[in-house]
């Protein structure tokens, strides 16, 4: 725990507060690893339906496709993976 210093009064407060307790001013909480990696893994999930969707509009081909419909499957298998991997991690 490193002491920082109050944005408003100057006073010496630790760096877990949320708040300055002489003040009330409010400190910003950054966002942890495990949101990030739950923000990832959703627009990862969407970037795949999304992709797969596209492809399977534009193209007649049975074989692109089939591997529009193969590529959104793994993409959406990672997106869960890394929604999971940031539940694990927590907040």
């Amino acid at each position: 725990m490193a002491p920082l210093s109050c944005h408003e009064c100057g006073r010496i407060v630790s760096d877990t507060a949320k708040c300055c307790p002489s003040c009330g001013a409010q400190f910003a909480v950054p966002a942890s690893a495990g949101t990030w990696l739950l923000r990832l893994g959703v627009l990862v999930i969407a970037g795949g339906m999304i992709g797969r969707a596209v492809v399977h509009e534009l193209y007649n081909d049975p074989v692109t496709k089939a591997m529009a419909v193969a590529a959104g499957a793994g993409a959406t298998v990672l997106g869960a993976i890394i929604c999971i991997a940031g539940r694990l991690t927590g907040d």
